[in-house]
C-alpha cells in the first residue's frame, strides 16, 4: 500500500453481521490468493442489541502502515471511528488510552481526507444499516476486492487522500502524550509495535 497519497474506501452495507463476516473472509482469502495479505485492511461493524455499533472483526495482522495506529487498526477502522466514535470503545479492543488516541489520530486523518460531504453521506448510510464491511486499499486492490463483497445490498466506493507518514507521526505523538511519557520509547521502536 502507498505510504502517502490516494486510497479507496469500500463500504458494503449488509442486512446482518454474519453476511458481512462472510464477505470479510472472502476479501481476506482473495488478498491471500493474490499475495497481498499484508495489505489487508478491513473491519466489520455491526449493530448490537443495545442499538449501538461495534467493530466485530479486524485483521489479526495489520497492514504494515497500520502497525502504529493502535491495536493494529488502520484506515478502515479509522473511518468507522470517525463516523461512530463509540464503536471502538464498545468493541473492547483497547486496554489503554494510548491505543485509543492513536486510532483517534487515524480517524482525524480519514475525516480530513474524505471531506465533510463524503463523511456525512457514509455516516448517514452506516446509521441506517445493521452491518457494514469497510475495506481500505489502493485503487488497484479496491478494484480486485469489490467483487468479493457479493453479499452486500449496496457498496459505496469513496476516494481518500491521506499522508501515511504524517498520520504515523501524529498517532505516535498522540500515544506519547496519552502515556504521559511514563514509558518513553523512540519513534523507531513505536513504528515496530
Amino acid at each position: 500500500m502507498e505510504r502517502s497519497g490516494d486510497f479507496v474506501l469500500l463500504m458494503g452495507i449488509y442486512e446482518d453481521t454474519s453476511a458481512a463476516c462472510r464477505d470479510y473472509q472472502a476479501v481476506k482469502d482473495l488478498c491471500y490468493e493474490i499475495n497481498e495479505l499484508d495489505q489487508f485492511d478491513a473491519v466489520v461493524v455491526g449493530r448490537q442489541d443495545t442499538g449501538g455499533l461495534k467493530i466485530f472483526k479486524k485483521p489479526l495482522q495489520p497492514a504494515p502502515y497500520a502497525v502504529w495506529a493502535g491495536a493494529g487498526l488502520g484506515l478502515a477502522a479509522g473511518l468507522v471511528v470517525a463516523l461512530v466514535p463509540d464503536a471502538a470503545t464498545a468493541t473492547g479492543l483497547f486496554e489503554g488510552g494510548a491505543a485509543m488516541v492513536g486510532l483517534g489520530a487515524v480517524a482525524a486523518h480519514v475525516s480530513r481526507g474524505l471531506g465533510r460531504k463524503s463523511l456525512e453521506e457514509l455516516g448517514e448510510r452506516l446509521d441506517s444499516s445493521d452491518a457494514a464491511l469497510v475495506v481500505a486499499g489502493s485503487t488497484t486492490l479496491a478494484g480486485l476486492v469489490r467483487p468479493a463483497l457479493a453479499s452486500a445490498a449496496e457498496v459505496r466506493t469513496t476516494p481518500l487522500s491521506v499522508d501515511i507518514d504524517q498520520l504515523g507521526a501524529d498517532a505516535r505523538a498522540a500515544q506519547r502524550e496519552a502515556r504521559g511519557d511514563l514509558y518513553p520509547r523512540s519513534d523507531a521502536a513505536m513504528s515496530r509495535t
